[in-house]
């Protein structure tokens, strides 16, 4: 994987996981072990492996739980 761009965050309804979007991927996290991204930000693949997410997929919509949200503050954050 070549460096990629952090483009989007995802918040779950009772606060269980954290979904980064790193441009085709999306990377899943428990609220305890958010790496806090920040938006914009280029990570490298030995990073996204060292912050330990607990699933990674290529991103397509259908992936994202049917509960998850925008995180308001990431998405106006820059």
């Amino acid at each position: 994987m070549n460096d990629k761009k952090v483009t989007c965050k995802w918040e779950t309804d009772g606060q269980l996981a954290v979904i980064y979007q790193l441009e085709d991927i999306l990377l899943f996290y428990t609220t305890k072990n958010d790496p806090n991204f920040k938006k914009g930000e280029m990570v490298s693949a030995k990073q996204a492996d060292e912050t330990k997410p607990y699933k990674a997929v290529r991103y397509h919509e259908n992936n994202i739980p049917s509960d998850a949200y925008i995180s308001l503050s990431f998405a106006w954050s820059k």
